[in-house]
């Protein structure tokens, strides 16, 4: 009896940037009506291979095939075409734009100014999302859409085209559990009813969970082929970094007879002009890790720029470090107390893509008396100390005159957490520290994290990985609409589900 025919096949796929090898000699096949897994590290070549399958790059050498057709893709339109679609990882929405009005912007066969008959293309909609039991209001403004609505429209998008590839790029990283759930159960219903779909993701217990198989890859190259059945977490781990990765226990926490708070935060609220906060109370003792989950816009970019630059929002109520307010002072005066903060986006607020790794280790301590005297800035203690820090934290390339842009996500990510804790902070705001970041960079931002916790530190991690929390937080707060709705304790076991239904607005 004849094998099967792959739904896709990967045969010697190349592809250059420069001299770069972004994906080299990939060879892997997706069988028809499975769900199929791709995980790596940053820069393995994940986005690569799939940007190729949607038509986005042409590879250099090699062939594609579909359900064994040779294809040429010179556009994603073309590639649609023949059934592939994709939800990229950043959602490819018009926010002001209606639900109704951003799938119909993606309707095939149509002509400029062509009128469309709203009516009958909703009602084929709705008939579709109640088939995977979508609940959409189609006339709201999508940026007034919880983020697991507007991931429902991505994938009705690529329904709506009848896509028979569905290729998704971390398509849980904003969703909390229960959206998890929900969106595996549609995601089996789609494998039930012969759709092919890969997975582009980092959470390896998720892989374990939903996929059939799974595709490795390091360094642009495949390093293993296996079905789920033939591995597990630990292996796949392995086998993306080339060692073994250290799982971090209870047990190596240090435990403070002596906690004193290092943040106060009493009855704050801030009218705007992010999500309103009411009613905030928290503290943050010396030698804890204190947690701040919620699905993204719940009020967290607000908690962070108020603790950063308070005087940019209207607030009322109190906020100490180390006992001192912190309302009236400048973000400069705050970093001076000791204050240490990895940026929620490392490269929007954090770093300076075009300018050097030295330059952007010395960011917002380049006016202390290490790195200057007199006004002038002393170059040979700053190149000797960012070199330390380089290879201190693993940062690769170890160049400190090449710039950020020629980094990867985690090797930026381990850059500006080497310089937020050179001077051993006392308090540390950690913004969704391994954001984008592969399992490698995760594992050694988690170590230093408790390292500073173990010393002493105060720390507040607000982060959108339920995972990376409850393995590092000693208390955990929900924030749903800019209240802190829940606190749950290490002592008495994490519970994901109950924190699930908290960020959810279920408490």
């Amino acid at each position: 009896m004849a094998a099967p025919v792959p739904a896709v096949e990967f045969i010697g796929i190349s592809k250059k940037f420069g001299n770069f090898y972004a994906a080299e000699d990939l060879n892997f096949q997706v069988a028809a009506g499975k769900i199929h897994a791709i995980v790596g590290e940053n820069g393995a070549g994940k986005s690569t291979s799939m940007k190729i399958l949607f038509g986005l790059y042409k590879p250099e050498q090699g062939s594609l095939r579909l359900s064994g057709k040779e294809v040429h893709f010179n556009s994603p339109i073309e590639a649609m075409g023949l059934g592939v679609g994709m939800v990229h990882q950043h959602f490819m929405l018009a926010e002001p734009l209606s639900a109704l009005d951003n799938i119909l912007l993606f309707q095939k066969n149509t002509k400029a100014f062509q009128r469309l008959n709203r009516k009958e293309h909703q009602a084929r909609l709705q008939k579709l999302a109640a088939e995977y039991q979508f609940h959409i209001d189609w006339n709201a403004p999508v940026q007034s859409l919880s983020v697991g609505t507007q991931q429902r429209i991505e994938i009705l998008k690529i329904l709506s085209q009848d896509s028979k590839i569905i290729i998704l790029d971390e398509p849980t990283a904003v969703l909390t559990p229960q959206e998890i759930e929900d969106l595996f159960k549609n995601l089996k219903k789609l494998k039930a009813a012969g759709r092919t779909i890969l997975i582009i993701t980092h959470k390896l217990k998720e892989v374990m969970s939903i996929a059939d198989a799974v595709t490795v890859l390091r360094n642009g190259k495949v390093i293993a082929n296996k079905k789920i059945t033939e591995t597990s977490v630990e292996d796949l781990a392995e086998n993306m970094v080339g060692r073994k990765i250290n799982n971090l226990t209870f047990s190596e926490r240090t435990h403070f007879a002596d906690q004193n708070a290092i943040l106060n935060i009493k009855n704050m609220n801030s009218p705007g002009p992010q999500t309103p906060l009411t009613h905030i109370n928290l503290q943050v003792r010396t030698g804890e890790i204190v947690g701040v989950a919620g699905v993204e816009g719940n009020g967290q970019d607000t908690l962070i720029q108020a603790l950063l630059d308070p005087s940019t929002l209207k607030l009322q109520g109190l906020i100490e470090i180390k006992s001192q307010s912190t309302l009236r002072l400048s973000p400069s005066q705050i970093r001076s107390m000791g204050l240490a903060a990895f940026p929620e986006d490392r490269l929007r607020l954090g770093l300076l893509e075009e300018r050097p790794l030295y330059e952007n280790f010395i960011l917002g301590y380049h006016n202390s008396a290490e790195y200057s005297r007199h006004g002038f800035l002393r170059f040979e203690v700053i190149f000797e100390k960012t070199m330390a820090a380089l290879e201190k934290f693993d940062v690769r390339p170890r160049s400190i005159q090449s710039t950020v842009d020629k980094l990867s996500g985690g090797n930026q990510q381990k850059l500006v957490v080497a310089r937020e804790l050179q001077n051993s902070p006392d308090f540390i705001l950690a913004a969704k520290p391994t954001r984008g970041v592969d399992i490698g960079a995760i594992e050694f931002i988690h170590e230093q994290l408790l390292a500073a916790r173990n010393r002493g530190a105060g720390i507040l991690l607000i982060s959108s990985e339920l995972e990376e929390l409850i393995t590092l937080s000693d208390r955990i707060l929900v924030l749903f609409k800019g209240q802190i709705v829940s606190e749950f304790l290490r002592a008495n076991t994490y519970n994901e589900i109950e924190i699930g239904a908290a960020m959810g607005g279920q408490a």
